[in-house]
């Protein structure tokens, strides 16, 4: 009988979210006697009310595709008393184990993010409290969330973790308003039996109104416990559209990182760690040809690693630098083109006759203030590097700082007949030559 229970789930696990199986399916113990009755055993009491009202009859019809009648479910409590106790992650984390510190490469970009995440996982609930994490997709800003569950349950494996997208906390609010009997167990699940609520995707609570409420009762429930918060998003705070104030403001009361693109040396790292990973030597000279052409962020190496391994496998090539070429080549040619924000500081300067010098320097005057404004918003908007990398790109200022020059652009640029927008018209065609 677990065989067919290891074949129901399996069942299961393709029909709803990771998220949802994960947080519902796994953790449940069943038992399949004679006459069709099956016992379901479940971690705790609330847990018990919300799987009986929302999943109860899926898990039904499931079971009886298998056994080719209805079965009679009986769902019970794991008592203490059996001598089992509940793991802190068998219901409540959904965390993947994969993604941990040692398995992070630290570099530049994003020294300062994973020096932070060390520092939650160490003291939760203590210094940087909530931690919002933004960065650009795929540059290891959801790694460093799991990564700081993983050590905190390694630490204190009674920690009770919770990793969520933000689309699974908006449908778990959508159920709980659907059926209102469900709301004290929406509660207990992110607030009494929550010691570290990690979400992702933050920016997507932007315009979800009753959502938004939800969180915002959340977060002070949790961080008035000392609970640690965790966030990550694809830009700051204030940034997140239709984000009700008083939660922009929530965020940034801890400790707010960045993550930029990884350097030269952090992507050959990457590479050869992930290279290490799936048993392939890479060697240094071809590590340095990738990471020289593909810049972007992580995900675009690993699907470089990835497509170049297949290659290798299917054609039965040797690894070469030929081979390397043969395998990534419109990739190779792509990343080449990309633009640097430093080509664009000096193509503004050429364009102004100013010089580069002045552009990075701290004259105020409009000759030399408006190039350099100019050049702040070609390079956010052509380029993926953050504000605060943009800070330091144009003579270490600070992030506000180009922030508030790129709205000034923006607003120039919607005035009609503005001779800026005009400027910027031409500058973005000369930089795409």
């Amino acid at each position: 009988m677990s065989d067919m229970w290891s074949t129901v789930l399996d069942d299961i696990r393709n029909q709803v979210r990771p998220e949802a199986f994960n947080t519902w399916f796994r953790p449940l113990n069943c038992k399949i006697e004679e006459n069709d009755n099956v016992i379901v055993t479940v971690p705790e009491d609330f847990y018990l009310s919300w799987f009986q009202d929302n999943y109860g009859g899926f898990l039904s019809d499931v079971i009886r595709e298998h056994l080719g009648s209805m079965p009679n479910l009986e769902f019970k409590l794991l008592q203490e008393s059996s001598g089992r106790g509940v793991p802190a992650d068998s219901f409540e984390s959904g965390l993947e184990r994969k993604y941990t510190f040692d398995s992070f490469v630290a570099g530049d970009s994003n020294r300062f993010a994973h020096a932070a995440a060390m520092g939650v996982a160490n003291n939760p609930g203590d210094s940087y409290n909530p931690l919002f994490i933004y960065a650009k997709v795929g540059l290891g800003k959801t790694h460093l969330m799991h990564a700081i569950g993983c050590e905190i349950q390694k630490r204190k494996p009674e920690a009770r973790v919770r990793y969520v997208t933000c689309e699974t906390f908006v449908n778990d609010v959508v159920q709980m308003l659907t059926d209102g009997r469900n709301a004290d167990g929406f509660r207990t699940m992110y607030r009494d039996s929550c010691d570290v609520l990690l979400v992702d995707d933050i920016q997507f609570l932007g315009g979800k109104e009753k959502s938004q409420i939800e969180f915002f009762n959340v977060f002070n429930a949790l961080y008035g416990m000392r609970k640690q918060i965790v966030l990550a998003c694809d830009r700051y705070p204030r940034d997140i559209p239709q984000l009700e104030q008083r939660l922009q403001s929530r965020f940034q009361w801890g400790l707010v990182v960045d993550i930029d693109q990884p350097d030269l040396e952090t992507r050959i790292a990457i590479l050869q760690t992930k290279a290490r990973a799936q048993q392939l030597d890479i060697p240094q000279d071809v590590a340095m040809l990738i990471a020289t052409h593909i810049k972007s962020n992580v995900r675009e190496l690993e699907g470089a690693l990835t497509r170049l391994r297949a290659y290798l496998e299917l054609t039965k090539s040797e690894l070469t630098m030929e081979s390397v070429r043969l395998a990534l080549g419109n990739l190779l040619v792509e990343g080449n083109n990309r633009l640097t924000v430093e080509r664009i500081i000096q193509t503004v300067a050429n364009y102004y006759s100013v010089s580069v010098k002045e552009m990075k320097g701290t004259a105020r005057k409009r000759s030399i203030a408006t190039p350099r404004h100019v050049a702040m918003y070609l390079a956010k908007t052509l380029t993926e590097a953050s504000y605060p990398t943009l800070g330091e790109r144009f003579g270490g200022r600070d992030h506000t700082t180009v922030l508030s020059a790129v709205q000034k652009i923006e607003r120039l640029c919607r005035a009609d007949q503005n001779e800026i927008a005009v400027d910027i018209e031409r500058l973005s065609e000369i930089l795409d030559e």
